[in-house]
C-alpha cells in the first residue's frame, strides 16, 4: 500500500499545470502624466507611468461608442516608463474613447475609458443670420453668430446689407465688428421707406462665409 501511494504521488507531480504559476496583483500600473495630440484623421496618445515589473506589450484599444462595441487596437511603443501610440485613419470631428490594456505576462490590466474628439478640415467659417430689430426709418439693428471658426482664427465679422438680395462685402454697405467666436451685432444705417437685404459674414484665412438673408422694410419719415 506504501508502494501505490508513492506512484501515485510521483504521477501527480508530472501533471502538467500543477506547478503553480506567478501572479502579480492588479492594478499596479499607475499613469503619471498623459496627453492626446490630437488631428484631422489621427490621435497620438503619449503616456508616463510607473510599474514594478516588466511589461510585454501595451495595446490601445478604441471605439467610436462609450460601450466599446466595434472596436479596434494598436500596439504601443513601450519604453522605460514611457507609451506612445498613433491612431490613424480616424474621422474628422470625431469622438473617440479608448483604455489601454497591459500586459504583463500574467495579468491583463486596464485603464479606465478616455475619450478624444478628432479635428475637423479647414473650412471657411460658419456664420447665421439673426433677427434684424429696433426698425427706424433710417437705422436697424441686426445680429449674426459665428458658429464654427474652420478650425481657424476669424479674421472679421459683421453684416452685410444691400437692396438686393445676397449682398456681399464687395457691393452695398457692411459693418465690421472684433473677431472671434459668438454672437455680435451691428446697427444698420438706412434710408427711409426702403426694402433691405442683410445677412451677415464672418472671414478667416480659408475664405469668407455668410449667413441667410433677411428682408426688411424701413418706415417712411
Amino acid at each position: 500500500m506504501k508502494r501505490l501511494l508513492v506512484v501515485l504521488s510521483v504521477l501527480f507531480l508530472m501533471i502538467p499545470g500543477c506547478k503553480k504559476a506567478k501572479t502579480i496583483e492588479q492594478n499596479l500600473v499607475v499613469i503619471t502624466d498623459e496627453e492626446v495630440v490630437l488631428s484631422v484623421d489621427n490621435a497620438v496618445i503619449n503616456i508616463t507611468y510607473s510599474y514594478d515589473y516588466e511589461l510585454q506589450s501595451v495595446d490601445v484599444i478604441y471605439s467610436r461608442y462609450e460601450s466599446m462595441s466595434d472596436a479596434d487596437s494598436v500596439a504601443a511603443a513601450c519604453d522605460d516608463g514611457h507609451i506612445s501610440a498613433t491612431l490613424n485613419n480616424l474621422r474628422p470631428k470625431t469622438t473617440y474613447y479608448y483604455q489601454l490594456d497591459f500586459n504583463s505576462g500574467f495579468n491583463h490590466m486596464k485603464t479606465d475609458v478616455n475619450s478624444f474628439t478628432t479635428l475637423y478640415k479647414d473650412a471657411v467659417p460658419t456664420v447665421v443670420t439673426g433677427e434684424v430689430v429696433d426698425i427706424t426709418s433710417t437705422s436697424a439693428y441686426c445680429t449674426g453668430e459665428v458658429v464654427s471658426d474652420g478650425n481657424l482664427p476669424i479674421k472679421a465679422r459683421g453684416l452685410c446689407w444691400c437692396f438686393h438680395p445676397k449682398p456681399s462685402i464687395n457691393e452695398g454697405s457692411f459693418s465690421v465688428e472684433e473677431g472671434g467666436m459668438g454672437v455680435f451685432g451691428s446697427t444698420m444705417e438706412l434710408t427711409p421707406n426702403t426694402t433691405y437685404y442683410v445677412r451677415a459674414y464672418a472671414t478667416n484665412s480659408k475664405g469668407i462665409a455668410y449667413g441667410e438673408d433677411r428682408m426688411f422694410t424701413t418706415p417712411a419719415e
